[in-house]
């Protein structure tokens, strides 16, 4: 997985965490080298992402996560509504192994004492504090239990995508890169006119009413080979929202992350599969989105100009951005099979590290 990237892809032999701001990723990876799991270290990222990034994880948002057991050989979806802190309780209690005391003490201190370029924040503070000593009651902060069940698993390319589905079937990853199947993206360069044609013209189906709201996701793996992607955002009235992805090879896992878009995870995940990109490479990739209509079509502007002239000469309308404008703020994670190394990707759009040990 050679990369030619802004930022290196991280490579690690034992556990790695992607998130959208540093501290946060070493928190979790400090977490991860003491001795906690996938889990302990994806609830701490989230805790700590509600005081670094309160717009994108608020206490209050919406929540999907994705856990695989290693052991088990198991992948659960856990979901939720309008509170963080009862998914951090259930996945503590069912698949962690810190208290929630443990796993929330980096957010506390962070929202007590702040950190650069952020004022203390001890509201924020006392309420995590309820939250890690089990003061709340349900439907207040900690809002309503979540919901466990099976993620939907789609096959494309003898690749198993696994998602938490917010809408229909149809409107899933997995459902899109089905009908895209056909499509040779080996043979294009996903920078190509053709490849941005084929994707967008399989995206293009967007509710036209949609909230504006913000999300983060996150995701880790561990030593034991368990791992956790975790979507969080301020709102669950759009289906622009997706939730994160994992990703087999039969049963064994392969990759995990993503982002909240759509159109952003299709253009990832076909570039990891198909155009055999590293996970940096993916995301740093110049990113496109259309509107509902299929016909407006927003690009960074490393996208080559003779992409540009083309898609315009296809009909669309195009606005040209900065390199670094798209609406994407992924992470990814990917393990190499045979070797059991890890190369992580997170996004510098945003202020994203990967990092690992």
């Amino acid at each position: 997985m050679a990369s030619h990237t802004r930022t290196p892809v991280r490579i690690a032999r034992t556990g790695m965490v992607a998130a959208a701001h540093p501290l946060v990723a070493l928190i979790g990876v400090e977490i991860l080298r003491a001795g906690g799991n996938a889990t302990d270290a994806a609830v701490a990222i989230s805790a700590a992402l509600a005081v670094t990034e309160p717009h994108s994880s608020p206490l209050e948002g919406d929540t999907s996560v994705l856990l695989w057991d290693a052991q088990a050989q198991k992948l659960s979806a856990l979901k939720a509504s309008a509170g963080a802190g009862s998914v951090w309780r259930t996945a503590l209690e069912i698949w962690g192994t810190l208290t929630a005391a443990a796993a929330l003490a980096p957010a506390i201190t962070l929202a007590e004492d702040g950190f650069a370029l952020s004022a203390a924040q001890p509201e924020l503070a006392q309420t995590l504090n309820q939250i890690a000593e089990e003061k709340t009651t349900e439907g207040e902060v900690i809002g309503p239990e979540p919901l466990i069940s099976e993620p939907t698993r789609t096959a494309y390319r003898g690749i198993d995508i696994a998602e938490i589905l917010s809408g229909t079937a149809e409107n899933g990853l997995g459902q899109k890169l089905r009908a895209l199947e056909r499509i040779d993206f080996a043979a294009l360069s996903p920078e190509s006119a053709e490849a941005i044609h084929r994707l967008a013209g399989a995206s293009k189906q967007q509710p036209e009413k949609s909230t504006t709201q913000t999300a983060a996701t996150h995701c880790v793996i561990d030593a034991r080979g368990n791992a956790v992607a975790w979507t969080s955002s301020s709102s669950s009235e759009s289906n622009l929202i997706t939730g994160p992805w994992m990703l087999f090879r039969g049963e064994t896992l392969w990759a995990v992350g993503g982002d909240a878009d759509l159109q952003t995870n299709l253009q990832i995940v076909t570039q990891l599969i198909d155009s055999k990109r590293s996970p940096q490479e993916a995301i740093e990739s110049p990113k496109w989105h259309t509107g509902p209509d299929g016909i407006e079509l927003s690009v960074e502007d490393r996208l080559p100009l003779d992409t540009c002239y083309e898609l315009r000469q296809r009909g669309y309308a195009l606005t040209v951005g900065g390199p670094w404008s798209g609406a994407c703020a992924a992470q990814v994670i990917a393990l190499d099979p045979d070797t059991g190394i890890l190369f992580g990707g997170s996004d510098p759009r945003v202020e994203g590290l990967a990092l690992g040990y």
